[in-house]
């Protein structure tokens, strides 16, 4: 089927195909320099870190640490994953698991003074290249950009769901 038989549907579908891969190639790219944190004595793997920052970023919403399942549900995986994870950083001193003091059924999680040591040393160089990119893009793109990936993530969510 040449380009002119192909309907605008189908081009447009062919351009994201293409445009996937790019975004998944340069993702993949930006997880190599992500060795460029400081793992000193941690070995941190992607998921760990991910968690870090998170557990970080609910810090001032959930000062008596927040639970495994808000977790989570907030990074859209399933608990399980959540708790090894968890547990791993636990073992590496970056995470302390706290009873809840108004339900003692339920455990919180929060970072130790490890956990918060590391999130400090790589903050800056986590968001450099972020920084750099709404730079380059500006504001309006930036956020264009985030509602696109979020609304496409949302999208291919509720279609895996549904299935």
């Amino acid at each position: 089927m040449s380009m002119q038989e192909k309907s605008e549907l189908e081009i447009l579908s062919d351009n994201l195909i293409i445009a996937f891969f790019r975004f998944k190639r340069m993702m993949a790219n930006r997880h190599g320099s992500q060795n460029n944190l400081d793992k000193t004595c941690h070995g941190l793997k992607n998921s760990e870190i991910m968690t870090l920052f998170r557990l970080k970023h609910f810090e001032e919403n959930y000062p008596d640490g927040i639970s495994v399942s808000e977790l989570s549900d907030s990074m859209e995986v399933r608990p399980p994953s959540v708790t090894s994870v968890i547990t791993v950083l636990e073992q590496k001193n970056m995470v302390q698991r706290c009873m809840d003091l108004k339900d003692r059924r339920k455990i919180r999680i929060k970072l130790t003074e490890a956990g918060n040591q590391f999130i400090e040393n790589n903050k800056k160089k986590v968001f450099f290249g972020v920084k750099g990119l709404v730079e380059h893009l500006g504001p309006e793109k930036s956020k264009q950009l985030a509602d696109l990936i979020n609304e496409t993530d949302n999208y291919f969510s509720s279609v895996t769901t549904n299935k």
